[in-house]
């Protein structure tokens, strides 16, 4: 990715949250490590890996906001599961959504942070591997 960017932000309990923004976003507070959204590429397309905000650090806007990063490096439709996928024994973390995470991705089409992919023609990466 040639879009790089260090950004500030203060969450809605008044910590100044550091951003790196690259393939993948970090939130750091100070020198720790609070939050990430993880990406890799399939067939040359960004698909979410993983993403994770550190239990005492939630609930106060950081993952919206790591994903408005995100779509400006992405794009609104990356590759994400389909919210009808399931997990299970065999099952990689980024072929199926936790129950947080699928109301979380819900909530930021809600909010107009991505866009609901209904029609998998029109998403990069299905949430099936070949």
């Amino acid at each position: 990715m040639s879009y790089t960017e260090d950004h500030a932000w203060t969450d809605r309990f008044g910590r100044l949250i550091r951003f790196e923004v690259e393939m993948d976003i970090v939130a750091f507070v100070g020198s720790q490590v609070v939050g990430t959204v993880q990406f890799e590429e399939r067939d040359g397309n960004p698909v979410l890996f993983r993403m994770d905000v550190d239990e005492h650090y939630r609930r106060a806007g950081i993952a919206s906001e790591m994903m408005r990063h995100a779509v400006t490096v992405h794009g609104r439709k990356f590759g994400r599961p389909s919210f009808s996928a399931t997990g299970g024994s065999g099952k990689a973390s980024s072929e199926y959504f936790t129950i947080e995470g699928a109301a979380f991705f819900r909530n930021c089409i809600l909010l107009g942070i991505i866009d609901d992919i209904k029609d998998p023609d029109d998403m990069p990466w299905d949430g099936v591997d070949d």
